[in-house]
């Protein structure tokens, strides 16, 4: 990538590159579910999850297909989550660790965010 080309961006024709990404059905039916309190996802975020397929594959997986600014509120959303389940000790707290890690190398992948970036203090 040179520096006048904008992250998660196609070269040629600057169009956003869509960037997939598998999460685990328990991550996306969490996201899709009740809100949780001090975590917040986008409309259009919501929205990727939503009309994400099941995985090819037959797994306990959905392809999420979302643009880098999707992905980037994604990762918060199930980072953030994550950690609040945690603190409960809700065994989604996995699927959401799970998700956030898968939207993390995905994001690195699309050039999107740098391996230095969001790492545990």
């Amino acid at each position: 990538m040179n520096d006048t080309q904008a992250p998660g961006y196609d070269s040629l024709n600057m169009a956003p590159v869509p960037i997939p990404v598998d999460l685990p059905e328990e991550a996306r039916d969490v996201a899709l579910g009740p809100p949780i309190e001090r975590a917040s996802l986008r409309q259009e975020s919501r929205a990727a999850i939503e009309r994400s397929p099941p995985h090819v594959f037959g797994i306990p997986y959905r392809t999420v297909t979302c643009t880098a600014a999707e992905a980037q509120d994604l990762f918060q959303y199930f980072q953030n989550t994550a950690n609040i389940l945690i603190a409960l000790d809700d065994a989604k707290a996995a699927a959401c660790s799970v998700a956030a890690d898968n939207l993390r190398l995905a994001l690195r992948l699309a050039g999107v965010l740098h391996s230095d970036e969001h790492r545990p203090q």
